[in-house]
């Protein structure tokens, strides 16, 4: 893990809670006008791309909650590219290219897997499926293991 400060590590865990510039100020106590430069350092630090990614990372180091089980989550390959392509740090438009989809359809998923987690942001929706098991360690940081922080449990088979 790179060397982080303090600063870094409260900031890791306020965009892992999609908190704004305004909460990252009064929560560390910067001024609002260097918030920006402090998340673009951290950034640099983590090697992650953007807030989403540093959320993910953030939740895959244990510094956003807990693993926990997300129950009767589909498994369907788009939602699956869309929580981890998020989760990797890559935008709409960068998801759609690689999937051969329009940016429109890949808003439609994404809407659906918001939904589906019962979160409101990509931030909060990357921190949930990394600590639900959902998005696999490596699309995080290439250098992880491709496994799940935490492996979800089978769907239970129905008695007849």
């Amino acid at each position: 893990m790179p060397h982080l400060t303090r600063t870094d590590t409260a900031l890791l865990t306020l965009v892992a809670v999609n908190a704004t510039n305004k909460q990252i100020s009064l929560d560390t106590g910067l001024s609002a006008h260097t918030v920006p430069d402090a998340v673009r350092q951290m950034l640099q630090r983590t090697g992650t791309v953007n807030r989403v990614h540093a959320a993910a990372w953030a939740a895959a180091r244990g510094l956003a909650g807990t693993p926990q089980p997300i129950p009767d989550m589909p498994r369907a390959t788009r939602f699956s590219e869309i929580l981890s392509g998020w989760a990797s740090g890559r935008t709409n438009e960068e998801l759609a290219t690689e999937m051969g989809i329009s940016v429109g359809t890949v808003r439609g998923y994404g809407k659906e897997v918001l939904r589906c987690l019962g979160v409101r942001s990509q931030v909060r929706a990357a921190v949930v499926g990394v600590l639900g098991g959902l998005v696999r360690l490596d699309r995080i940081d290439p250098s992880w293991l491709p496994v799940p922080l935490y492996a979800p449990a089978a769907p239970a088979r129905r008695s007849r």
